[in-house]
C-alpha cells in the first residue's frame, strides 16, 4: 500500500484537517511532506517547492524560523506541562497585550474553534442571553456548525442559538431589530477574500454598542497578518473580546481569547489541561517579539504585492487572476485548478481556497514562483 492507501484506512478523509485532505488538492500535487525550512517544503519523495499555503496560514516566519525554535529547545530543556501555572503563561499574556487591541487579559487555549467557543460561552454569561450572531468561518463546532444548512450531527434544538448572517450584509441586523431580538454578541471574521464594506466593521461594532451586544473579533486568520493585532488594528475597532491563533505561535498549537478585563473574568469556565503547554507559548512569545522588533507586516505585505501583481501579468490571456489581500490571496478562473496542479509540477505550492505569505518569503521566492507560473501557464495553452 502506498501512503495515499494507507492514510485512508487510518484517518477519515487521509489527513487530521479537513482544507489537507487528499481530495482537496488536484492530480499532480504533492500529498504529503516530510521537511520544512524557510520559505520552502520537502515531499517524500524529496521534491523541493516554494511553499505558499504555510500551513494554512499557521507559519508567519517561516518553517524553523531559527529564534522561535530556540525559544522552543529552551524551553524543551525545563519541561512542557506542568503541575502548576507557570512564569511563561505570565510573560506571554502581558507580550500579547502589549500588541492586540483591548487585551485586558488572555485565556491560552489550543485551537480557533476552542477559542470562538470559549468567546461566545464568555458573553452568554456577560449578557445573560443565548443568541450569537455568527458572520464569517469559525471552526467545526456544534454551537457554529448549527446556523449552517450542512451542519451535521448538531442537536437541531442549537440551530436556535445561533444565527447565520451573510458576510457584508446588514439584512440580518434589520431583522433583529424589526423582532426586538437582542443577541449575546456579533461573531465575527472581518475580512478574508476581499475588502468589506466601507465603515462595516466600525459599523457592527456601533450596532453592538447600541443593542448590548459583544462584538467578538474572530482574528484567525487575520491576526499577525493584516496587521499584528490584526482587523480590530486595520479598521482601528477595538473588540469586546477577540480569538487569535495560527500565526501567532509560527506553527505551534496555541490559541488565544483576549478582551476586557470584566468580561474575561467569565473566562475562568474556559480551562483545559493543555491551555498552559509551555512550549508552544514559549514559541508565540519568541514570535510576537520578532513581529515588535521587524517590520514583519511590511514585509510580508510587499512581498505579496509584487506575487499578486506579477502573476495577474501572466494569467491575465488565460482568465486567472490572484485576488484578495496581498497578505492572504486566492488564484480565480475557471481553470484555477488545472493551473494549481501545474504550479505543483514546477515547483510551487497554491491551496485552492487560497494562500499565505510568510516573513521567510523574500523577492527571490516571488521570481522563482513566476518563473514556475508562466511554465505552469504554457502547459495550459
Amino acid at each position: 500500500m502506498n501512503l495515499r492507501e494507507r492514510a485512508l484506512q487510518v484517518t477519515p478523509g487521509g489527513a487530521q484537517t479537513r482544507s489537507k485532505r487528499v481530495t482537496v488538492f488536484p492530480p499532480d500535487f504533492p500529498q504529503f511532506l516530510a521537511k520544512a525550512k524557510g520559505a520552502h517544503v520537502w515531499d517524500v519523495d524529496g521534491r523541493r517547492y516554494v511553499d505558499w499555503i504555510c500551513a494554512l496560514g499557521a507559519i508567519g516566519l517561516g518553517h524553523q524560523y531559527p529564534a522561535v525554535d530556540e525559544a522552543v529547545r529552551e524551553q524543551l530543556g525545563k519541561g512542557v506541562s506542568f503541575s502548576l501555572a507557570t512564569p511563561i503563561e505570565i510573560e506571554t499574556a502581558e507580550t500579547l497585550q502589549q500588541v492586540l487591541p483591548g487585551a485586558d487579559m488572555v485565556r491560552f487555549c489550543k485551537t480557533g474553534s476552542e477559542a470562538t467557543e470559549g468567546a461566545m460561552r464568555i458573553a452568554r454569561l456577560v449578557t445573560g442571553r443565548d443568541l450569537i450572531v455568527s458572520i464569517g468561518y469559525h471552526g467545526w463546532h456544534s454551537v457554529h456548525d448549527a446556523a449552517l444548512p450542512m451542519s451535521q450531527g448538531v442537536p437541531n434544538a442549537m440551530k436556535t442559538l445561533v444565527c447565520d448572517a451573510a458576510w457584508g450584509s446588514y439584512t440580518a441586523f434589520e431583522y433583529l431589530e424589526e423582532n426586538k431580538i437582542k443577541p449575546a454578541a456579533v461573531l465575527l471574521e472581518a475580512m478574508r477574500d476581499a475588502e468589506p464594506p466601507a465603515a462595516y466593521v466600525s459599523w457592527i461594532k456601533q450596532w453592538c454598542v447600541k443593542y448590548g451586544a459583544l462584538l467578538i473579533l474572530d482574528e484567525m486568520v487575520t491576526g499577525f497578518r493584516w496587521a499584528i493585532g490584526g482587523a480590530g488594528q486595520y479598521f482601528s475597532v477595538t473588540p469586546d473580546l477577540a480569538t487569535y491563533g495560527k500565526a501567532m505561535a509560527n506553527g505551534y498549537p496555541l490559541a488565544a481569547i483576549v478582551g476586557r478585563q470584566d468580561h474575561m473574568q467569565h473566562a475562568s469556565y474556559v480551562s483545559g489541561t493543555f491551555g498552559g503547554e509551555c512550549v508552544s507559548l514559549a514559541a508565540a512569545k519568541a514570535t510576537i517579539e520578532i513581529y515588535q522588533r521587524n517590520d514583519v507586516i511590511k514585509h510580508i505585505w510587499s512581498v505579496g504585492l509584487a506575487l499578486q501583481r506579477g502573476f495577474n501579468v501572466l494569467g491575465r490571456d488565460q482568465g486567472l487572476q490572484m485576488t484578495g489581500y496581498p497578505v492572504h490571496p486566492r488564484i480565480t478562473g475557471e481553470r484555477r485548478m488545472e493551473f494549481i496542479s501545474h504550479a505543483a509540477k514546477n515547483g510551487v505550492l497554491f491551496h485552492p481556497s487560497g494562500f499565505n505569505v510568510s516573513y521567510s518569503h523574500t523577492m527571490a521566492e516571488v521570481s522563482e514562483t513566476l518563473v514556475a507560473c508562466r511554465k505552469a501557464l504554457e502547459a495550459m495553452q
